[in-house]
């Protein structure tokens, strides 16, 4: 075959390209990689802080304690540090420079104290400050830690499960003296007063149950009775000891759902609105089951509302009526009325909160909250308890 000049001009033009490509591919390679190792100094300040969540681990329980780390300044120009805050007295922070020089360091001391932490963790802590650095103006740094147990929890919490409505339950907590102050339980109470059919106690446990001679021991018992309101159920439960630091109390908690044979409507409160004197049907509570149901034992608490169970054709519905009573003074209504719901093999005991104000023409009930399920396998109905217990850890 004969090669035709025109083609080694080609095949040689195409091979110096790719020889000077590779070249220059090569050089920005080199030069990208030296940039790399040796990057300038950042223009301005420019804080750096090897860790923003500082573990203290377990602390004394009876004085503070104190961790430190360093800020640096890894700019051009100088770093100022502004007023350092805790997030709560638990927690303070001091610097031993609030400007700091381009290339240097000061150092940061933190100091926890027990004696305003409530309980044996601490978790969500901080400190925080604000700078000059442009890239990062304000600094936040976690502060969690947990502080040496005077005594312990076993469990650290009660979970009921799933119940019916009219059982009788209760389980316990031992609370074990941990550490070498005597421990004395002074009380156990639930954190929230509108908790109904939760019952606590305590007792000292005899001391040759004790699993060291020397560490008291006490049982705490959580009683569940057939008051406890349909739903989800969550309770505080605040433990109360001689010992300082915790004298506000320990906290730990109960749940648990509370499954029913019947529905309620409204789910928990029924607010009567714009009511006058003497007006009948004010306001009407239904029951409702997918078997027979029957109510009696229907009582107002509220000193100016009257209750009434009315007839119904339906055996698988029952309704309260709420009348104002003729006498009744303008003001407010508050209360609960009360009642007991028989099914066929079991009658359990229930209440409303009843809320409203006497003073002009005419009934506006407001249902408040979805009724309770039937089935664990329904949707949850309203939480067993109004407003929240609080936190547990503090």
């Amino acid at each position: 075959m004969k090669i035709r000049s025109s083609h080694i001009i080609i095949v040689g033009g195409t091979a110096v390209f790719a020889f000077i490509l590779f070249a220059v591919m090569r050089e920005r390679s080199q030069e990208s990689d030296t940039s790399a190792l040796s990057t300038p100094q950042s223009q301005g300040p420019r804080i750096f802080i090897a860790n923003r969540t500082i573990d203290m681990g377990t602390i004394s329980n009876r004085q503070p304690t104190d961790i430190t780390t360093e800020i640096s300044n890894q700019g051009s120009a100088v770093l100022e540090i502004g007023p350092i805050q805790g997030s709560c007295p638990c927690i303070k922070a001091t610097l031993d420079m609030q400007a700091i020089p381009p290339g240097q360091s000061a150092k940061l001391t933190i100091t926890m104290d027990p004696f305003h932490i409530s309980g044996f963790e601490c978790y969500e802590k901080s400190i925080s400050f604000n700078t000059n650095d442009p890239s990062l103006p304000i600094v936040i740094i976690q502060v969690p830690c947990k502080i040496t147990p005077e005594f312990t929890l076993e469990p650290q919490a009660l979970a009921f499960g799933e119940i019916n409505k009219g059982d009788n339950l209760e389980q316990t907590i031992l609370v074990r003296q941990a550490d070498t102050l005597p421990l004395e339980m002074k009380g156990v109470e639930l954190s929230s007063q509108g908790i109904k059919g939760v019952e606590l106690s305590y007792a000292a446990r005899p001391k040759e149950t004790w699993s060291a001679p020397d560490k008291a021991e006490y049982l705490i018992t959580a009683k569940l009775t057939p008051e406890v309101r349909p739903g989800d159920l969550f309770a505080g439960i605040r433990i109360l000891t001689n010992i300082e630091r915790l004298k506000s109390g320990v906290m730990t908690s109960l749940t648990g759902k509370v499954n029913t044979f019947y529905r309620v409507s409204p789910g928990y409160v029924i607010r009567l609105q714009q009511i006058e004197p003497g007006q009948q049907d004010a306001g009407v509570i239904t029951i409702e089951s997918d078997e027979p149901v029957s109510l009696s034992d229907a009582v107002s608490t509220a000193s100016n509302v009257s209750v009434r169970i009315l007839a119904q054709e339906d055996p698988k519905k029952a309704s309260i009526a709420l009348d104002i009573k003729p006498d009744a003074q303008r003001g407010p209504i508050r209360g609960e009325v009360t009642f007991s719901v028989h099914g066929p093999d079991k009658a359990v005991p229930d209440f409303l909160v009843l809320q409203g104000y006497v003073g002009a023409v005419g009934a506006m009930p407001v249902p408040a909250q979805p009724a309770p399920a039937l089935t664990p396998k329904e949707d949850a109905p309203e939480a067993n308890v109004p407003g929240t217990a609080g936190e547990f850890r503090s």
